[in-house]
């Protein structure tokens, strides 16, 4: 009897081992070699809003893990001038600056 359940036992977790294996595997193949496949957003919205970016921009800088993702600055209805002024301030960044479609549309 103990027998059975020490089989049992054992192909029980040999399947469970194989599928994290499978998992890990198919997780390592799909995600983008350049970077790690982490995404970072800023989502901008209200009247401070050049201010927040500005604020993300230096702290990604300054952050080595930024370093290894994607930076986006995400409008989230934003006036037309400050949509502008933040479009401005992602020039020469690594942030790329995004409507909520163009970010929906890329990461999909």
């Amino acid at each position: 009897m103990m027998e059975i359940i020490f089989g049992v036992t054992v192909v029980l977790l040999s399947v469970a081992g194989a599928v994290s294996l499978i998992k890990w595997a198919a997780m390592k193949l799909l995600t983008p070699h350049n970077k790690d496949g982490r995404v970072y957003a800023v989502l901008l919205s209200g009247e401070n809003a050049d201010i927040e970016l500005q604020m993300a921009i230096d702290l990604a800088e300054w952050v080595p893990i930024f370093k290894k993702g994607r930076l986006y600055a995400v409008d989230c209805g934003l006036e037309e001038t400050q949509a502008v002024s933040c479009a401005r301030l992602c020039k020469g960044t690594e942030f790329r600056f995004l409507t909520k479609r163009e970010l929906s549309d890329k990461l999909l």
